[in-house]
């Protein structure tokens, strides 16, 4: 008869209830990382403003065309239409252009339309009243239009182009009727155009028909905090100046993106299957997802040297990842464990919290090209965040004492031996000088001699029975094996003849690695054979 199948542990059923949600939501596709050192680093600034995803922000041109009866017949209404027209063709595709025409009151008004459009809008301007030049209220009018544009993201610079022959015969007591900016009307109208500076780089630029006279460029000049960016005396003059500006401009946006990114880097945060009670055991061999978000707008980030602290982990790439802003987080397929150790003592298992750290060194690949071509670093934080999983979920995992096996801890144990045998050995084969005096006396009193010894021990004074010519001595005395005194014999013969070398009175030898001193002996007072 069949046993009854065991029902399976509730342990062993978290654990695959674990493992096959894993499963569903490592199925779906995910991101991987960028193992690479990035794009291409920016060649010039239009490559680096393209890289910060403002490469196809435009410039607005506002043209305001004095279109008054003394602009006709001097026939600069034509050449104005003519020359604008060249203007528009050196302008790229992405910017836009608008038109206010104006005499004594403003007239027709064309909002901004891309530069390939604009040149239509030029025949359509016409004015009700062409009898004089009111140049204040052309600008007002130029700061409504301004006004009722939206503000892109980033916001593009605008460039006011004032054209007109400044003959100012304005009906007396309509307003802006003279340039006085101490008066409160042009007060009023720079503290507008001040607010419009202050959401968009914005320029003037000026063409006095009238040789000499510079009124166009003291109405400019009025309403704008800072002095304009050109003023010419025909329409083609501007060119070099209107593209220099708008050169200028287009960095002044890149630089503003780059300080938005001030403080911003990389967030790392875990994603986990969830599980019944809220915590998830890492212990299974279980792969995990390591999700990398960039926390700039425009600027990709480079992580570096990526690892895990506070657990085991395995999958990280090595080479650096970069994280897009533009483009969805980066993914990365790990297998995550506890810590494990390991001790020849004995062994274990016990369950413990997982508290892993996410490090790396952030930079980005477009960091030198800033300080290159926007004369500003890059600062980005330099540490990775790390952002609890949402919803929370408690890591644990088991963490393990491994026992060294027997047969290791045999093979370390002959090894220590061998070595303690092998310097034992040598402190017992090599010789030790010895410390001390050692007198030896023959038995008849003829001769003695001095046993001189230099070492780490004193020697012991060997006490002397009556011994025969010739006869041996013991001298026992240094370090030898086991911290035990070394006994050396030395043979005792007339004339100083000591361990087969013959001395003369006063010699110096070495013999067994003592220093030996043959001298004349002189009966100490009391002395005699045999007392040592």
């Amino acid at each position: 008869m069949k046993s009854p199948a065991r029902r399976p542990r509730p342990r062993r059923l978290r654990a695959a209830i674990a493992a096959l949600a894993a499963a569903l939501l490592f199925a779906a596709p995910v991101g991987t990382a960028h193992a690479a050192a990035g794009p291409a680093a920016p060649g010039s600034r239009e490559d680096l403003l393209t890289a910060l995803g403002i490469g196809d922000v435009g410039v607005d041109y506002l043209v305001l065309v004095d279109q008054s009866l003394s602009m006709g017949d001097a026939g600069y209404d034509t050449a104005v239409r003519t020359e604008v027209k060249k203007l528009i063709d050196g302008m790229r595709s992405v910017d836009r252009v608008g038109f206010i025409s104006f005499a004594v009151r403003p007239g027709t008004q064309k909002k901004f339309v891309q530069a390939a459009e604009a040149k239509s809008l030029l025949d359509g301007l016409s004015v009700d009243d062409p009898g004089g030049t009111n140049l204040g209220l052309a600008l007002a009018s130029a700061a409504d239009l301004i006004d009722k544009t939206p503000l892109d993201n980033p916001p593009r610079p605008v460039g006011v182009v004032l054209l007109s022959d400044a003959k100012e015969d304005v009906p007396a007591g309509q307003p802006y009727a003279k340039i006085d900016p101490s008066t409160p009307e042009w007060k009023a109208l720079r503290a507008r155009f001040d607010k419009i500076g202050a959401q968009r780089d914005i320029a003037g630029f000026g063409v006095d028909f009238e040789q000499g006279a510079d009124v166009v460029y003291k109405a400019i000049s009025t309403v704008l905090s800072s002095i304009p960016a050109g003023h010419a005396k025909t329409v083609p003059e501007l060119s070099g100046p209107l593209q220099e500006w708008a050169g200028q401009a287009r960095a002044k946006q890149g630089a503003a993106a780059v300080d938005a990114e001030k403080g911003k880097g990389v967030e790392a945060r875990w994603i986990v299957p969830d599980t019944l009670d809220g915590t998830f055991d890492v212990s299974s061999n279980v792969p995990l997802v390591l999700e990398l978000k960039a926390t700039t707008a425009r600027v990709p980030v480079r992580v570096s040297d990526l690892a895990v602290s506070g657990a085991q982990v395995s999958g990280l790439p090595a080479d650096p990842v970069i994280v897009d802003p533009k483009a969805p987080p980066v993914r990365i397929n790990v297998t995550m464990s506890a810590a494990r150790t390991r001790t020849g003592l004995g062994g274990g298992t016990s369950t413990v919290e997982v508290r892993p750290r996410v490090t790396g060194t952030v930079d980005s690949p477009l960091g030198p090209a800033v300080t290159q071509y926007l004369n500003r670093p890059l600062a980005l934080a330099t540490d990775i965040a790390n952002v609890p999983p949402s919803p929370p979920v408690k890591l644990t995992g088991k963490e393990t004492t491994e026992r060294a096996s027997w047969m290791t801890a045999g093979i370390v144990i002959v090894i220590i031996a061998a070595l303690i045998l092998a310097v034992g050995g040598t402190l017992y084969v090599v010789p030790r000088k010895m410390q001390g005096e050692l007198d030896v006396w023959s038995y008849d009193g003829t001769y003695s001699m001095v046993v001189g010894v230099d070492g780490e021990r004193s020697v012991a004074r060997t006490p002397l029975s009556r011994i025969q010519d010739p006869g041996w001595i013991s001298v026992r005395g240094g370090q030898g094996f086991g911290r035990r005194g070394r006994t050396l014999r030395i043979q005792c013969s007339r004339g100083g003849n000591v361990g087969g070398i013959r001395m003369a009175e006063g010699g110096k030898g070495v013999v067994a690695g003592l220093d030996v001193q043959h001298r004349k002996w002189t009966r100490p007072t009391g002395g005699g054979p045999g007392t040592g």
